[in-house]
């Protein structure tokens, strides 16, 4: 299994943590009721909900690119390069990221964050260097 697809499993099973969490989250801060209910009347769970939130909306986008730049290069049998190392960056650096934004950690979240938005951008310089 090359660490492309160790990213993508990673990346995954990391989403689905989260989108767990939630309802948790909300059963300890509301009660079953609430969570089991239509939330027609809304109310605030807490900051830690709002971060919950935050890191969820992230990961989904965040899958949403590295999907196809994780394709593309598969596609061009990138093992052992520089798609590999970076594809290990991305995924200590996502783990890092969804930690300290719960945590509310606003500098290291903003630098894990840079951090694995930039492996994508190393994967993709790594892709058109091999292409040309």
């Amino acid at each position: 299994m090359s660490a492309l697809h160790i990213a993508l499993y990673a990346n995954s099973i990391l989403l689905a943590i989260i989108l767990l969490l939630q309802p948790i989250w909300r059963d300890i801060k509301q009660g079953v009721a609430y969570t089991l209910g239509n939330f027609d009347e809304r109310r605030d769970e807490g900051t830690f909900a709002r971060r919950l939130d935050m890191v969820c909306r992230n990961q989904i986008e965040a899958l949403g690119l590295l999907i196809p730049i994780s394709v593309l290069a598969l596609s061009f049998d990138m093992e052992g390069q520089v798609a590999t190392y970076a594809s290990y960056v991305h995924i200590v650096s996502r783990f890092l990221y969804v930690i300290v934004s719960l945590a509310g950690v606003p500098v290291a979240r903003s630098l894990f964050w840079t951090m694995s938005y930039a492996t994508w951008g190393v994967i993709a310089w790594s892709i058109f260097a091999q292409v040309s």
